[in-house]
């Protein structure tokens, strides 16, 4: 796999900003809501699948080996934290509506279409999320927590406010995707 200077750049330019995303946040718990998640789904957008993949794969590793930008520390023991399934479902959630939007011809970028692409990643993350928090709580931690809890706190909390971050990573995609394109090429 072979990747140009400016797709490096690209790539860590959206870790760089995932990483930002991580410090601009609302603390509540047990997850934070954060910007991460305006960057996850712009690099996915924009960067499509390997290089968004790529880019989430490098945020997480920083992160694993001690550098602190995640929400809540670093580590590799921040596998065990109840955010990390989300963290987790960044990558998979940026190769997928990567695929997605590869699929689209740049002339067919519409706002609505790269809205629906945001949704499912939404659907993604949020998966991976609440099955990593149930594991947590309810195992490890031994702090049992309903599904209805898991759901009200690792979901419905956070969809509106995500649902403007999808929306505006749609809009700000359709404005600047050509020039990306230039550079991505």
């Amino acid at each position: 796999m072979k990747l140009s200077v400016k797709q490096m750049m690209l790539i860590a330019l959206f870790t760089a900003l995932t990483a930002v995303g991580a410090f601009i946040k609302v603390p509540l718990p047990p997850v934070p809501i954060t910007l991460q998640t305006l960057f996850v789904l712009m690099s996915s957008l924009l960067l499509g699948s390997r290089a968004a993949l790529i880019s989430q794969l490098l945020y997480i590793f920083i992160g694993l080996i001690g550098i602190p930008v995640f929400a809540y520390g670093a580590g590799p023991g921040y596998i065990l934290h109840p955010t990390f399934g989300y963290i987790a479902g960044f990558a998979i959630s940026a190769f997928i509506v990567g695929k997605l939007t590869e699929k689209l011809s740049y002339s067919k970028y519409r706002i609505y279409k790269l809205f629906l692409c945001c949704i499912l990643g939404m659907a993604i993350y949020y998966g991976t999320g609440v099955f990593h928090l149930w594991i947590i709580s309810n195992i490890i931690n031994n702090s049992p927590l309903s599904v209805s809890s898991i759901l009200w706190k690792g979901v419905v909390i956070f969809i509106p406010g995500d649902i403007l971050k999808s929306l505006a990573a749609s809009m700000i995609t359709t404005k600047i995707n050509p020039h990306i394109r230039l550079i991505r090429n």
